[in-house]
């Protein structure tokens, strides 16, 4: 059962964005929890889960509905049957979201090419899964690749076309970073057979993978590459449809950050853009999810980072939402965009890389 509540507090903290080791981080999970969920734990309480940790003191079963709640589970059993599903019968986890070193039997089916069994596992998760479980997945995939890098590029011939590899590891799961060594590989087999013009699913898959290409391409400082790929790519008609019908936003997010790039190569005044980014999202804000919002203020923020652009478009984005600001960060004069993306970070790979410092 400590197994499962453990579990439980890792996945609060992944959802949240941020680690929970202060009172105050404490408080503003309190607030993100009711924000979400409309349901209310006291700062005090989750002070003495996250905290405390005492052994002797027993929390109400409503505490934890609330906390699964706030992951997008039902409630506790709801976790915990889920978590237990997740396991083999020989105990060892298929995915874990915990640490590296833990050996999962997705590791073992990827180490010796068992491609049959990641087929039928992969096959049995539905596209409309709690997404928790597509985060876990994502995740574990990462970390099985991150183990086995000469298994890499044949996993993504064999499944990038794989609609739960697709949702779960390169949108849920992206390596941003670029530390699995073929991942610009894995996107070029992702965007195999993808007709933008032919649907909506093609279209977002083809919106996110090119934008991912495009934003590497631009840290490392291809900036002719860069600039070619994204007039290549997108016109006025494919940008239409993409702010109008693509969800959830996470690929929208990443098209503004690669706009904003690309066009602030030239050196031109990056206002337009920032104000477009700002107006689409505050138009279709109050229908996003929390992870959508977090996606929103991260590539936002990160772009103002990459480009070296002024810190007043920080302080458009802080106006523009308040009372989000003031939810993940108090009442700070001052945020710097590293604490932004710290807070903000949706994915959650920079977070659990670490998570053993955390809880």
């Amino acid at each position: 059962m400590n197994h499962l509540k453990s579990k439980l507090l890792q996945r609060v903290a992944i959802e949240a964005g941020f680690s929970i080791v202060t009172k105050n981080d404490c408080r503003l999970l309190a607030e993100l929890i009711k924000n979400k969920t409309g349901e209310h734990l006291s700062e005090s309480t989750l002070y003495r889960l996250f905290l405390e940790k005492d052994p002797n003191h027993r929390f109400y079963k409503t505490t934890y509905d609330i906390l699964s709640r706030f992951i997008e589970l039902e409630n506790w059993n709801s976790f915990c049957e889920s978590a237990i599903h997740s396991e083999s019968v020989t105990g060892i986890s298929l995915f874990s979201p915990n640490y590296k070193e833990e050996t999962t039997l997705l590791d073992i089916v990827i180490q010796k090419e068992m491609w049959d069994i990641a087929k039928d596992y992969f096959d049995a998760i539905s596209m409309h899964a709690y997404p928790e479980r597509h985060h876990h997945l994502g995740w574990s995939i990462y970390l099985a690749l991150l183990k086995n890098p000469e298994k890499e590029i044949r996993f993504y011939e064999l499944f990038s076309g794989h609609p739960i590899v697709r949702v779960a590891f390169f949108e849920l799961g992206a390596d941003p970073d670029f530390h699995l060594s073929a991942y610009e590989v894995g996107l070029t087999h992702y965007l195999g057979n993808v007709n933008p013009t032919h649907s909506l699913e093609d279209l977002r898959a083809f919106t996110f993978a090119k934008c991912m290409i495009i934003r590497r391409k631009y840290i490392e400082g291809k900036i002719y590459a860069c600039q070619q790929l994204f007039t290549s790519s997108f016109n006025e008609n494919l940008e239409k449809n993409i702010l109008e019908n693509i969800r959830p936003i996470y690929p929208v997010a990443r098209y503004f950050q690669a706009k904003i790039m690309c066009t602030l190569i030239s050196g031109s005044d990056g206002t337009h853009l920032y104000r477009e980014f700002l107006f689409w999202a505050e138009r279709i804000w109050s229908d996003l999810t929390l992870t959508e919002r977090k996606a929103i203020i991260y590539c936002y923020a990160e772009s103002v980072a990459l480009t070296k652009s002024s810190a007043s478009y920080i302080i458009m984005l802080r106006n523009s939402f308040k009372p989000f600001f003031l939810m993940l960060f108090g009442n700070r004069k001052s945020i710097s965009v590293s604490l932004i993306l710290e807070r903000t970070e949706f994915n959650g790979i920079r977070l659990q890389r670490n998570f053993q410092l955390y809880i």
